[in-house]
């Protein structure tokens, strides 16, 4: 591994400079650069071959091999480990300072019937000064071997541990955009009720609204069309909560998500997003009155003047 990491030999890379004026580094501090910085601004599939084999050797002498971009995190973790991890690994204790939920594609997955792998493990606060509170306190958050140093950002904490050999991330992350109602309890712990996850996915859509191609918008999309087969009363009132936070951003992107059922790949979208076995049908079958209802509460956003495909 080279002692000095010359950006300029890396154009994606180089972008993330933009306030230091010295664009060689210490490969250390070139690591804690890009593990900052990379993941919010650069997609795995704008960098170059010399650019990922950097990043490789950067993650492995620094990370514990965890990948610094984090789209291309795919460790599956099965939902025997997340419970085990859950009730017998994390601290309660940080979990209730923090005013933490279970939530996420796991928390989704395990309660709706195992319908694809999750690669984290996700808990929600929406209290920032509680959030705030426990930063200092991460390393306590399970009694787990570390594979790296934690990350800690303004909103997001992520830390990967080792459960049985194997790598599993854990995300605490401060989801302020609107207060959670009642919880419901996941095996003693907290977690959101499907109300509040439904908008939650629904938000986390609205922001990976780039294409139903990408992996994290198609598995936004399993999640919601799983809530849904199950709990079809979840969606007007996540819609309201989510049409509160973002208006008619939101509406904009519900457009194109209501054009789902027109896209001749629609098996291979939810493929995409790890739909497996049986579940590939029963989200195909409830996909048409999906997409109704939310044409219908489009229909009641005025300022969205232009109907998507179908309506």
């Amino acid at each position: 591994m080279e002692e000095i990491v010359d950006f300029k030999k890396y154009p994606n890379l180089l972008l993330l400079l933009w306030d230091t004026p010295e664009k060689e580094m210490e490969a250390f501090d070139a690591f804690r650069l890009l593990d900052c910085r990379l993941s919010k601004y650069i997609k795995n599939s704008w960098l170059s071959d010399e650019e990922k084999e950097l990043l490789h050797r950067l993650a492995e002498k620094f990370g514990g091999g965890v990948p610094i971009i984090r789209e291309v995190w795919s460790n599956n973790v099965s939902p025997k480990e997340i419970i085990e991890v859950v009730t017998e690994h994390i601290d309660r204790r940080f979990l209730e300072a923090g005013q933490f939920c279970f939530s996420g594609g796991a928390l989704s997955s395990i309660r709706h019937g195992g319908y694809r792998g999750c690669t984290d493990i996700e808990f929600l606060s929406s209290k920032i000064i509680p959030f705030n509170s426990i930063k200092d306190r991460v390393y306590g958050s399970a009694d787990l071997k570390l594979a790296r140093e934690p990350f800690i950002d303004k909103d997001a904490i992520m830390v990967w541990a080792i459960c049985n050999e194997n790598i599993i991330r854990m995300d605490f992350m401060c989801e302020h955009r609107f207060d959670f109602g009642i919880t419901e309890d996941f095996y003693g712990v907290k977690a959101l009720n499907n109300t509040d996850l439904m908008a939650y996915k629904l938000l986390a859509y609205s922001d990976s609204n780039i294409s139903f191609n990408d992996i994290k918008t198609a598995k936004e999309i399993s999640d919601i069309l799983a809530i849904y087969k199950d709990c079809q009363e979840t969606l007007a009132p996540a819609w309201d909560i989510a049409l509160d936070v973002y208006s008619i951003w939101f509406g904009s992107a519900m457009k194109r998500l209501a054009s789902i059922d027109s896209e001749v790949s629609v098996k291979d979208i939810l493929i995409a997003g790890g739909v497996k076995g049986q579940f590939l049908e029963e989200f195909l079958q409830v996909i048409p009155s999906f997409c109704g209802e939310i044409r219908s509460l489009i229909k009641t956003v005025p300022d969205i003047q232009a109907d998507p495909p179908g309506i």
